[in-house]
């Protein structure tokens, strides 16, 4: 092919057909152009393809992730929703004799021993890869890609609540329930139970029930659970929200 033109602008010159040669001349230059325009648009159209695949890959790995935060959610609302409830109850037998307990209430005393906290674990390694690296640029609905920038903050505060309210249970609850009950009721077995029971003393249900920083360790516990509940709730509105457009934007 290459020789072919170059026969035909040899031919051109040695007939000193000048004007001719250069129409040809710009003609071949034009088809040159031509030529690198359109390899330069099939290269953008590759690139186009390969970054629409990526976009889909990313996106795919979100949905898993925002699918597995939104169960984990549902079942952090439930076990929040328990513990207010639980300690609603506690609050609600201060100062209450033991004995009037174990007669109206059914397993309160365990209500009173319990010191157990919430944990949630929320993913976003996905999200974290991708806001920390140029990819999020591949994702092309802006509202989506608010959402996810934004997402994190949901998060944090969420986790640092958790946080903090694991520190005041082992910090504070822990100590206060140890001191008036003996874990053995809980944590014994029958046999093991007959064995041990006479060699402690007994727990303290009178004694933890008229402690005045019991109940308010009890108070700000409750209070951080419901703070709690209100960023699991909002969390959760938000994953959903996000996986909603996820859901949409990767249909066919």
């Amino acid at each position: 092919m290459l020789r072919f033109f170059r026969n035909i602008r040899q031919r051109l010159l040695t007939d000193h057909k000048f004007s001719k040669y250069l129409l040809y001349a710009i003609g071949e230059i034009l088809l040159v152009v031509i030529g690198i325009l359109i390899a330069l648009q099939i290269d953008n159209w590759n690139e186009e393809r390969k970054d629409r695949i990526k976009e889909r890959q990313i996106l795919s790995s979100l949905l898993e992730d925002f699918s597995a935060n939104d169960a984990i959610l549902d079942t952090a609302l439930i076990d929040i929703s328990d513990q207010i409830k639980n300690w609603t109850i506690v609050l609600d037998i201060v100062n209450t004799p033991a004995s009037e307990i174990d007669s109206s209430i059914t397993r309160s005393k365990g209500r009173v021993a319990n010191s157990t906290y919430v944990v949630s674990n929320i993913i976003d390694g996905t999200l974290s890869s991708l806001l920390s690296s140029d990819k999020l640029e591949l994702i092309r609905d802006i509202k989506l890609k608010k959402l996810l920038t934004a997402y994190p903050s949901y998060i944090n505060g969420y986790r640092e609540t958790e946080a903090h309210l694991r520190d005041y249970v082992i910090n504070d609850l822990r100590p206060m329930v140890r001191s008036y009950i003996s874990l053995g009721d809980y944590f014994l077995d029958p046999k093991e139970y007959e064995v041990y029971k006479n060699k402690v003393p007994p727990s303290d249900f009178d004694g933890i029930l008229g402690d005045r920083e019991y109940l308010n360790i009890v108070l700000g516990i409750r209070q951080v659970d419901r703070q709690l509940l209100v960023q699991a709730t909002l969390l959760q509105l938000k994953t959903r929200e996000i996986k909603e457009l996820l859901k949409n934007t990767l249909a066919p």
